[in-house]
């Protein structure tokens, strides 16, 4: 069963590839009023702002998904970097190729035949929207269900001879360390955290005592003011995050991920559900 960070990432990007095409439909009609005389130009102008706000939306969400599914799928980086470089003239061609082959390891990862096709078409240049179709459809068709969920995910700071830990949870964000003893001590997210307001709450499993020197929500630049508690001991712990304020644009239902940094130098990616209630 796949996580709700790896289905939000997966919509995001699906909903990114749609605003992409209305705002190409828009840029089309634009043109077409420029030739309808003074307010066919008046009207053009209209269409093409909201082209160009729509397109930035676009780029944004794919940015997002592809973000978003950087702890399961290997090489969404090429995706992140894809969506800069495809409004950059000159190299928006290099910029497809790289988001084509994102969609092409996301379509290995999920098992779907539809999106590797799309990520391979959406490569090559001419034709490149031809598999952003063929990828919109490829993404709407991923069994979720089937899905395997990864027993870790590794974190930052593994060095040679560290060991991952296994366990119950999302596998969303681990970290590894040495402990008192040198063993390595493995940590991860257990269920979903949750995030109501300036609290997020959520429950890591330690297998053995590591302190948390801090913790920020990603891609909002927001660090955390209070931690409790700060020492995590061997088991489940329930850990509560409070930040000192969050910006209106966060949606409520959205998955968020918080970073959680560790004093064995490892960061633990937590992923937690924003609501206002």
């Amino acid at each position: 069963m796949a996580s709700p960070q790896e289905v939000n990432g997966i919509s995001r990007l699906r909903g990114g590839i749609a605003f992409e095409f209305l705002a190409a439909i828009l840029l089309i009609l634009g043109i077409v009023f420029f030739a309808g005389g003074i307010a066919g130009v008046i009207v053009g102008v209209i269409i093409l702002v909201i082209a160009i706000a729509v397109a930035i939306i676009a780029l944004v969400r794919l940015y997002g998904g592809f973000s978003a599914l950087e702890p399961f799928v290997p090489n969404m980086v090429l995706g992140r970097i894809g969506v800069i470089l495809s409004i950059i003239p000159y190299l928006n061609f290099i910029g497809y190729i790289l988001i084509g082959i994102a969609l092409y390891f996301i379509g290995e990862r999920y098992n779907n035949g539809t999106l590797k096709t799309g990520g391979i078409i959406t490569a090559i240049p001419f034709i490149n929207f031809i598999g952003l179709i063929i990828s919109y459809i490829g993404l709407g068709s991923i069994n979720f269900s089937a899905v395997p969920q990864p027993s870790y995910q590794p974190g930052y700071g593994q060095g040679p001879g560290y060991q991952p830990g296994y366990g119950q949870g999302t596998g969303v964000g681990q970290g590894y360390g040495p402990s008192q003893q040198g063993q390595p001590v493995s940590v991860y997210q257990v269920g979903q955290g949750t995030l109501k307001y300036n609290t997020a709450n959520f429950t890591l499993y330690s297998s053995g005592q590591v302190r948390i020197t801090g913790a920020s929500l990603e891609g909002v630049d927001t660090y955390a003011v209070s931690i409790n508690p700060m020492f995590l001991s061997p088991g489940n712990n329930n850990v509560s995050v409070n930040f000192s304020s969050l910006p209106q644009t966060m949606i409520p239902g959205g998955v968020y991920r918080i970073k959680v940094n560790l004093d064995n130098n490892t960061s633990v990616y937590v992923s937690v559900i924003y609501s206002q209630q």
